[in-house]
């Protein structure tokens, strides 16, 4: 059956919002196959963040789709249920639902109590880790490129000296760039760089610009293997902490995922240290490629990158 026609089935249905609560009433059926209000709410909290939750509920076509194939999912799982599976495809139901039974219970294990102050421990790393939080010192600038390409030497420091008493005298940066530069991108960004740190530009040209500390104030002729350039600066910026205000809700969440890692290495390990694990060697090594048992088909496989760990 094609997905607009359940799309159809759908509209008959009432639309609410995420936020809304209360009842919980039934959006689609068919036969026993049942899917309620709730059913979609505890759905979309499974599978997505909250701000896709809120997305989803915002909008109707994006909400109606969502609906259709949840309700196609469960209605062809129930009529998967009157089959006679093979042994392959009652592994892959076993599995499945042991794995999501073990994403239960790390996320319990993860929630358990006591939980880290995290805002506190990403304060700390705020404050052990400065050179990761330095924002470097940039300049913005523009320039004219006066190229020795096609011209020699000397006629090329000349041109950008003529340059440089035009751009003294009041003439605009943009109108110089547009008339005498031989850089490929003035005729896109009229001559302006952008803002840049150290290490982007060559060196001379770099030297020049950062020497460079009230807005307007010009260099030149500054000769670089490109040729000779007049820069005029358009800011400067000393280098500066970054507020931890501005860091505090990304450092939060690296906390948080540390703290997962930890307490999922830690059910691991408790699993594997439990008391009374019995492990047959023989058959662990009849299974190793140099002497294998039965061929498993590869559809009986399906399924199976899915991780407990990974979310």
């Amino acid at each position: 059956m094609k997905k607009f026609v359940f799309i159809a089935a759908c509209a008959a249905f009432p639309i609410f919002a995420g936020a809304q609560a209360i009842q919980n009433k039934v959006v689609v059926k068919h036969g026993k196959t049942v899917v309620t209000q709730q059913d979609i709410r505890h759905s979309a909290a499974v599978y997505g963040p909250k701000q896709a939750q809120e997305q989803l509920f915002s909008d109707e076509k994006k909400l109606r789709n969502f609906i259709a194939q949840t309700f196609a999912y469960w209605k062809l799982g129930d009529e998967a249920k009157a089959l006679k599976l093979t042994p392959e495809e009652e592994f892959l139901v076993k599995d499945n639902q042991l794995r999501t039974l073990a994403k239960i219970m790390l996320e319990r294990e993860i929630n358990a109590p006591p939980q880290p102050d995290l805002e506190k421990l990403a304060l700390e790393t705020f404050k052990a880790n400065p050179e990761r939080f330095q924002e470097p010192e940039r300049v913005q600038a523009q320039h004219v490129l006066v190229s020795t390409k096609n011209r020699s030497d000397e006629e090329a420091k000349a041109r950008a000296a003529e340059v440089l008493a035009k751009a003294r005298s009041g003439v605009a940066m943009d109108v110089l760039a547009a008339e005498y530069s031989d850089d490929p991108s003035a005729e896109r960004n009229k001559g302006d760089l952008g803002t840049f740190p150290r290490g982007r530009m060559v060196k001379p040209f770099e030297d020049a610009a950062f020497a460079l500390r009230k807005e307007g104030d010009l260099a030149g002729p500054v000769k670089t293997d490109f040729g000779y350039h007049v820069i005029r600066l358009v800011s400067h910026r000393a280098a500066s902490t970054i507020p931890f205000d501005s860091v505090k809700e990304k450092l939060i969440e690296e906390e948080r995922a540390k703290f997962r890692r930890e307490r999922l290495t830690a059910a691991y390990q408790r699993v594997g240290k439990l008391q009374g694990i019995e492990s047959d060697q023989a058959a662990i090594m009849e299974l190793y490629s140099g002497r294998p048992g039965p061929a498993v088909p590869a559809q009986s496989v399906q399924g199976k990158k899915d991780d407990p760990a990974k979310r």
